[in-house]
């Protein structure tokens, strides 16, 4: 009796499994870092994608796998889940390899990415999915997930570290993009070949870009070479993971992916908005209604002149808009936040599903 009350009263065990693992750079490492505190730092981490070695971090406690290895993440699985009291999951319907592996554990899973059309969730038991946005809540519904089964919880952000920085004052407005792709298939997606035609047609702008070397830097030089960059979009291929001294020279961060690619959040933007940096957006991001409804941020058409004119409209707003940016992080992405809803989630599954989860998707 006592010990099943001491049970109750402990904070639920958690093993955490995503992707690639770089918490110093990767955006999802980097959320799933921020839940590993307190009674969680020692949780353990099944990172699992194409260029990653087969190895166990003993300090970190974190295992990584390759695609050539799935036959041993397979056989390790039921091992490592049984880790934790929860099993939690960032990725989406695309983390198959991760989501057939398990289900011995309730299963909380994190849609970071969108669903890609006709794409549904493998016919697994889920406890609940959470979203970043209002706006991908009508996106999993259709891919058949239960509205009841849907949580919305915002990212987060450390408001201290990225902490409101004073725009500098310059003649050319300076915009940050910092989610350079691992694949030279994924130029396109992100909206690279468009951001460097806006920056062709806009020589009062600079576009900058911060390039970690990561994936097949081969192919994706390769392809960014071909496409000529003009002299006002500058490529920094560099290791180092504090954007803070990136965000201290640009006034704005600009976005502008494909319907469907990349993280549904950017984490540079959040970043940007807690800085004090506006965002222009185009409008198949998950941010842009806050964008538009806190005045954060200008949204338009995915488009050389959509964007061009937002700059227009941007130079004239400047001021207002950055305070309004960190107001936004504050209002919505504070870490403090983003811990305690995953808390109370994590209660709440290993409480009402011990043995088995609420709900089994059907494709």
């Amino acid at each position: 009796t006592r010990a099943a009350r001491v049970d109750r009263d402990r904070p639920p065990r958690v093993t955490y499994w995503t992707g690639t693992w770089d918490p110093r750079k990767e955006a999802i490492s980097k959320e799933i870092s921020h839940l590993r505190v307190a009674d969680r730092r020692r949780a353990l981490v099944v990172a699992f994608s194409s260029r990653q070695p087969v190895r166990f971090r003993r300090r970190e406690r974190v295992f990584t796998f390759g695609h050539r290895h799935w036959p041993v993440l397979r056989s390790l699985a039921p091992l490592l889940e049984r880790a934790g009291d929860v099993t939690h999951v960032f990725g989406g319907a695309e983390s198959w390899h991760l989501l057939r592996s398990i289900g011995r554990r309730p299963i909380v899973l994190t849609a970071v990415v969108h669903a890609k059309p006709g794409e549904t969730l493998p016919h697994l038991r889920f406890a609940r999915v959470v979203v970043e946005t209002d706006a991908l809540i009508e996106e999993w519904t259709m891919r058949g997930v239960p509205r009841t089964a849907l949580t919305v919880v915002h990212p987060g952000i450390d408001l201290e570290r990225y902490a409101f920085a004073p725009l500098q004052r310059t003649d050319r407005l300076r915009f940050l993009f910092a989610s350079s792709p691992s694949e030279p298939s994924e130029i396109d997606a992100r909206g690279i070949p468009l951001l460097i035609e806006l920056a062709r047609a806009r020589p009062d702008i600079e576009i900058v870009v911060p390039w970690r070397p990561w994936g097949d830097v081969a192919g994706t030089t390769a392809v960014l070479d071909a496409l000529r960059p003009p002299p006002n979009f500058h490529v920094y291929r560099e290791h180092d993971a504090d954007m803070r001294r990136h965000f201290a020279h640009a006034h704005a961060t600009i976005v502008c992916f494909q319907a469907g690619a990349g993280k549904a959040l950017p984490n540079f933007v959040l970043e940007g908005l807690a800085v004090g940096r506006p965002c222009l957006a185009t409008r198949d991001n998950g941010l842009a209604s806050l964008l538009q409804t806190s005045g954060a941020g200008i949204v338009r058409d995915r488009s050389v002149a959509g964007l061009s004119a937002a700059v227009d409209e941007l130079r004239t707003s400047l001021d207002e808009r950055a305070v309004r940016a960190r107001q936004l992080a504050e209002h919505r992405f504070d870490l403090r936040t983003f811990r305690a809803a995953y808390e109370s989630i994590y209660r709440d599954v290993s409480c009402a599903f011990p043995a088995e989860s609420p709900w089994t998707h059907r494709p």
